[in-house]
């Protein structure tokens, strides 16, 4: 498991990169343009660099929050139209 330093910057964690990346799709609407999608996520922080959002993007993928067609990116819509929960199916 991967921890941070205890005087890191949370805001700088992948996980709240993440949560900026899925509000930007949420206010666009439509899949985005990678290109778009980047320059939207650094101007959030001037400290956020290509390398922090390839791995936010492969972090969201990984997680299935996020699809890809092409060039663009767009939020996974649940097939059903209920939401899931993490804990689905251990019940």
């Amino acid at each position: 498991m991967s921890l941070l330093h205890p005087e890191s910057d949370l805001s700088m964690s992948v996980l709240a990169m993440g949560a900026s990346v899925i509000q930007a799709l949420i206010e666009c609407q439509r899949p985005v343009l990678v290109d778009d999608l980047q320059k939207i996520f650094v101007r959030h922080d001037y400290r956020r660099t290509y390398a922090s959002f390839v791995a936010t993007l492969e972090f969201l993928f990984v997680l299935g929050v996020i699809n890809h067609v092409g060039y663009r990116i767009s939020l996974a819509l649940p097939s059903s139209g209920k939401t899931g929960d993490l804990f689905d199916g251990m019940r």
